[in-house]
């Protein structure tokens, strides 16, 4: 991908976020800071962080409905080795495939296309995205994977959050309503849905994540479109305080300050 710039992006909860580069660097969208030229990086110019894995790595055949070998105390081979890539630009949806992945310790390096000479409609890009678009990413065996939802579900068995048939459906629905039914009425109506902020404000009245206590990959994906909402058409939530107090916490993670929050 010598066409590319390669940023090394491995990310710890203990680093809270990416090394300072040592050269110069600009603010795309909603993206980490990235370099503003796409010359070919070396070690010495990469942004370097190191991070502690806190989440189990899956076998590379992954079946995360099989508890056979776990009950069992039994693994199986190992992951493949090396990073997953996320290719990034300004203005894409990448930066939520960064704050899951930062938050859940999954080892990866971004790549940042230059849309605006039109690097997202060749090669090699296009290898990873035939239709030339972000987000898109390339699992450690070589695997290439785009939309966002089908990545957040693919980081999601990573992070060892879909160890069950519900626990995917869990997931999936939340993605699904968030792409599908949120973010298109909030398109259509330059603002927030009130009868689905409701439904939200209500559901959040006794938890402080949408699925309970622990922050999953359901949040990403609502969460994500909340801060779209607020940033993009104004929205303060005045009349929902719930969704706002549970915004406000997502916007205060620093995975999010390290990637979203960046711009």
């Amino acid at each position: 991908m010598a066409a590319l710039q390669l940023n090394s992006a491995v990310f710890s909860a203990k680093a809270g976020g990416l090394a300072p580069a040592s050269r110069k660097t600009a603010k795309l969208g909603c993206s980490p800071r990235v370099p503003s030229t796409l010359r070919s990086s070396s070690l010495s110019t990469q942004r370097l962080a190191k991070f502690e894995r806190r989440t189990a790595v899956t076998s590379a055949n992954w079946n995360p409905f099989d508890k056979s070998k776990s009950a069992k105390g039994e693994s199986g081979p190992a992951y493949p080795t090396g990073k997953l890539t996320i290719f990034t630009s300004k203005g894409s949806r990448a930066q939520i495939i960064e704050w899951y992945a930062l938050e859940k310790g999954i080892e990866f390096e971004s790549v940042n296309v230059n849309m605006r000479t039109g690097e997202h409609k060749k090669a090699p890009f296009t290898n990873v995205n035939p239709f030339g678009k972000m987000p898109a990413i390339q699992a450690a065996d070589g695997t290439p994977i785009f939309e966002s939802g089908a990545i957040l579900l693919y980081l999601a068995g990573l992070a060892g959050e879909l160890e069950t048939p519900e626990q995917y459906a869990t997931a999936a629905k939340w993605i699904l309503y968030a792409n599908a039914t949120y973010w298109t009425d909030v398109e259509k109506k330059r603002a927030g849905p009130p009868d689905q902020l409701q439904a939200l404000e209500t559901l959040l009245s006794d938890r402080p994540y949408l699925q309970g206590e622990e922050f999953t990959v359901s949040d990403v994906a609502v969460g994500s479109y909340l801060y779209y909402t607020k940033a993009f058409f104004g929205e303060r939530f005045a009349k929902y305080p719930n969704v706002a107090k549970y915004l406000d916490s997502l916007m205060d993670m620093e995975s999010f300050k390290n990637t979203c929050g960046a711009s």
